[in-house]
């Protein structure tokens, strides 16, 4: 059930986010050239990736074993994922608060409870990572239901034509052009940088690439060649590159596709392809454990950041530039180990017996 590399390419994700917010660290002076090669969005984009493929894998693999796929069965699934740590990180905050060492506004908690954070609360603060998680989990709402309603593994094209529509879009709204045309409040919030609108693509992208991979998987081995790999992480790095604001609203709104599709490609050959420096570098023990710890890891690491978690908190020593990520990875550890992974041997067990 499991594909190999993917926790790999989880713990490249991961460590681009935190190589990027180093830059909201105290004390941390950042070159130019460490923001162009860190870029977190870039990171959070191959998250997408990841995850539209993995979700929907899965509910193809069901439907193909039994005939069908549960709907509800996914959501318990998705819930006992997403919410033992999330809302762990939520009652921390809620401590500091009334230990009067957090505060923040009124906004970010309503959108951080009811997983809007892409759309409602302020940027300064230890929840606008929530954004990324509130965009998944809207996509996941109306995904999977289209995947389980229509019963999209009988009907590829169809899913194909579903996918292609935020891949078309996404990139009209990203180009600015209708928050130009009607540049009232709601409109500029609700495509706002974070706003599921803008990310819709790289999800689908993902979900695409199962589809071809269901399709083409094992008999397609044979295109999943060293040349490919290097090819897709080539056309991902030169648009990763150019990605600066050089070609403006017209860059801000193709590259990001560019980037995904690139990165699929790339995460489909060290799939298939299981040999190589790549793919041992990828599944090797200790990127494996950083894949794996890359949840925990994504939630914690905000709250260690001087920028966003105010005065009375940022003048402590593990704020510093120099060892605030030890103090993330131990929070994530604990988090991991003692709550993240026993819930997940409850999902497995609940998997199992559905025979998948």
């Amino acid at each position: 059930m499991r594909l190999p590399s993917l926790d790999g390419w989880r713990a490249v994700a991961i460590s681009v986010v935190l190589l990027d917010h180093v830059n909201y660290t105290r004390g941390a002076v950042v070159p130019a050239w460490w923001k162009q090669a860190f870029q977190g969005n870039l990171g959070v984009r191959v998250f997408f990736v990841i995850s539209g493929l993995l979700i929907t894998y899965l509910l193809l693999t069901e439907a193909d074993r039994r005939g069908h796929a549960s709907l509800g069965a996914f959501y318990v699934r998705r819930a006992l994922r997403i919410f033992p740590v999330y809302f762990l990180y939520v009652a921390a905050l809620a401590a500091l608060v009334a230990a009067g060492l957090y505060s923040d506004a009124t906004s970010s908690w309503i959108g951080t409870l009811t997983f809007r954070r892409d759309l409602i609360g302020r940027g300064n603060s230890v929840t606008v990572h929530y954004w990324s998680l509130a965009v998944e989990e809207q996509f996941y709402m109306v995904w999977p239901a289209l995947l389980v309603g229509l019963s999209l593994w009988k009907r590829p094209r169809l899913a194909a034509a579903l996918l292609l529509v935020p891949i078309l879009v996404c990139p009209i709204l990203r180009s600015g052009a209708i928050q130009a045309r009607w540049p009232n409040p709601f409109v500029l919030r609700a495509l706002g940088s974070f706003s599921i609108a803008l990310y819709a693509d790289s999800l689908a992208i993902g979900c695409l690439g199962a589809f071809l991979y269901r399709a083409y998987g094992g008999t397609g081995r044979r295109f999943a060649s060293a040349g490919a790999l290097v090819f897709a992480l080539a056309v991902f790095v030169a648009a990763m590159a150019v990605d600066d604001g050089r070609f403006g609203a017209m860059g801000a709104a193709l590259l990001p596709p560019v980037e995904a599709a690139a990165m699929m490609g790339a995460i489909w050959v060290t799939i298939e392809r299981r040999s190589g420096v790549v793919y041992k570098f990828l599944n090797a023990g200790p990127v494996v454990w950083l894949g794996t710890l890359s949840y925990s890891l994504y939630v914690w690491q905000q709250l260690f950041l001087a920028h966003f978690a105010g005065p009375a908190l940022a003048r402590l020593v593990i704020y510093d530039w120099r060892v605030w990520w030890l103090a993330a990875l131990t929070a994530a550890c604990l988090s991991y180990y003692l709550v993240e992974r026993p819930v997940l041997r409850i999902r497995d067990r609940l998997r199992d017996r559905q025979g998948l």
